[in-house]
């Protein structure tokens, strides 16, 4: 295992770069014993990862009750905590990208969007730590809680880095 310390700002940039690539991910969440993930979809604004729940969903309930989540978007595991946001209509920043991004799902929920009645709430989740698998080289992770990056070559079996 050979672990380098690399340039906060390169990896940071590299990694918006990347979670930008994609627009669906996995959304684990949990709440006492059980853990359950889903596909969702998502938007960015830099790091500020954002997606739409209705109230009444477990995913909504178990943040409520852990705000930790965790996302796995192509060759990204993104560690993160989620805060519940309001409705739509009340979230401009969301929305804006969402319609920015991916207007499609913005048609899907059609007039739910807009509506101050809906039951769809805007989830914002601030990653604390990015890392992303670099096929048969290794790993890059972006520790944003402590603001340090660093490269971990294969075999990682010893990694405290990768296992904290």
């Amino acid at each position: 295992m050979n672990q380098t310390e690399i340039s906060y700002e390169d990896l940071e940039q590299e990694m918006l770069q990347e979670i930008k690539k994609y627009q669906y991910g996995v959304l684990a969440t949990a709440e006492g014993e059980f853990v359950t993930a889903r596909v969702m979809v998502f938007v960015t604004q830099g790091m500020t990862i954002y997606c739409v729940t209705p109230i009444w969903s477990r995913k909504y309930r178990q943040i409520m009750a852990n705000s930790n989540v965790a996302i796995a978007a192509g060759n990204l595991q993104i560690e993160g905590v989620a805060l519940l946001k309001g409705r739509p209509l009340e979230e401009e920043n969301a929305v804006n990208a969402l319609q920015e991004q991916i207007p499609e799902v913005c048609a899907m929920f059609g007039d739910s969007m807009q509506s101050p009645d809906t039951d769809l709430r805007i989830i914002e989740i601030t990653p604390g730590k990015i890392t992303s698998y670099q096929r048969q080289k290794g790993l890059k992770i972006l520790d944003i809680v402590k603001e340090k990056a660093h490269s971990v070559d294969f075999p990682i079996e010893n990694d405290p880095a990768y296992y904290e």
